[in-house]
């Protein structure tokens, strides 16, 4: 998947959760996943994804997907 762990996606960032066998589909911080006592910030996103449990039908096929959550402000300028 990728290089970036969990530290990586501090703020700005939110996570797309999605599971392989219900279909469930859920949002959260990346600070809510380090509440959780067995994740660390040094944690690359494909062992947070084995270690992840779906909300809805409780089994470990849960995938990550990062996405950009930043205030983008628009361009200030333009025509005259």
């Amino acid at each position: 998947m990728t290089d970036l762990q969990l530290y990586d996606y501090s703020e700005g960032y939110e996570f797309r959760f999605k599971c392989g066998r219900c279909g469930y589909i859920w949002c959260d911080h990346p600070a809510t996943l380090l509440q959780h006592t067995d994740m660390h910030d040094r944690m690359y996103l494909e062992e947070v994804e084995k270690r992840l449990v779906c909300r809805n039908c409780k089994t470990r096929h849960v995938q990550i997907t990062p996405m950009i959550r930043r205030v983008t402000h628009g361009f200030v300028g333009g025509l005259p």
